[in-house]
């Protein structure tokens, strides 16, 4: 099938291989800025979730330390209710270890 295309085209069957040697190629790079884009958001989620979990145990502890136990101990249960930057295996190996 594709030797027609030599008759039409010279070295026809020879530019669609390339062209779809091209096209894979161009997908497989996309792909893979598309993968590095993915882990970039990701590592940034996981900065921001552990700097907001440290600001929330700083905060309490300033609680504490200016003697408002039931306000440090409000903002403890809120920062522990939240999902771990560290993924949900993480969170049940933590709930399974400690209840």
């Amino acid at each position: 099938m594709l030797a027609k295309y030599n008759d039409v085209l010279e070295n026809g069957a020879e530019r669609i291989f390339a062209m779809v040697e091209n096209q894979s190629a161009h997908r497989i790079e996309i792909e893979k800025k598309a993968i590095e884009a993915d882990i970039g958001r990701g590592k940034s989620g996981l900065r921001a979730g552990i700097a907001l979990m440290l600001i929330g145990v700083g905060f309490a502890a300033y609680l504490l330390y200016v003697e408002q136990i039931a306000a440090a101990v409000t903002v403890i249960s809120v920062v522990d209710a939240q999902p771990s930057p560290f993924g949900e295996a993480s969170y049940e190996l933590e709930h399974a270890a400690f209840g």
